[in-house]
This record gives C-alpha cells, sequence and structure tokens, in this order.
C-alpha cells in the first residue's frame, strides 16, 4: 500500500465535498490533506471545477466574515468594561 492509498483510508470514505469545509478551516491532518491532493488531481475536469469553487466561495465567506468592516462597539461599552474590572479587582 503507497502512502497515498493509505492517506485515502484516513478520509474514511467520506467525498471531497463533505471534506470541503474542513479543508478550508484546516482541520485536516497533513495525511488527510495529502489524500484530498491526491483524490482531487484525479477527479474528472468537472468535478474538480467544482471542488476548486466549493473552496474559493468558502475562503470568500471566511474573508467577509473576517472583514474590517464590522461595527465599532456601543461608545459606553469601555466604560463599563473598566468599571467592572475595577469592581472585580477590589474583591480581590
Amino acid at each position: 500500500m503507497t502512502n497515498d492509498e493509505s492517506a485515502e483510508d484516513d478520509l474514511g470514505g467520506r467525498t471531497l465535498a463533505e471534506l470541503a469545509d474542513a479543508f478550508v478551516l484546516d482541520l485536516l491532518t497533513e495525511p488527510e490533506r495529502r489524500a484530498i491532493a491526491s483524490r482531487r488531481a484525479r477527479l474528472d475536469p468537472c468535478r474538480a471545477r467544482a471542488f476548486d469553487r466549493r473552496v474559493a466561495a468558502l475562503y470568500a465567506t471566511l474573508a467577509d466574515l473576517t472583514s474590517g468592516d464590522s461595527c465599532p462597539p456601543p461608545a459606553e461599552l469601555e466604560d463599563r468594561v473598566r468599571r467592572a474590572v475595577d469592581i472585580l479587582s477590589r474583591l480581590a
């Protein structure tokens, strides 16, 4: 059995579509990532493009979630946090 075949076994029968989220979120082991790359390389071009589009869409979603366009915190939040810290420090 080759390393790629052994890595394929690590995927537990899951499809590439099922693994795309974990792939993008970097939740896979290195053998699992190699197995995905190996399996993707053997796909017909249409399915390979579908996997690539799914991965690209997930990366785009992550970028949107982490963009700097978030709302600023309420103005009074800093004061509330400082008062809470002050109260807790006096209790300690």
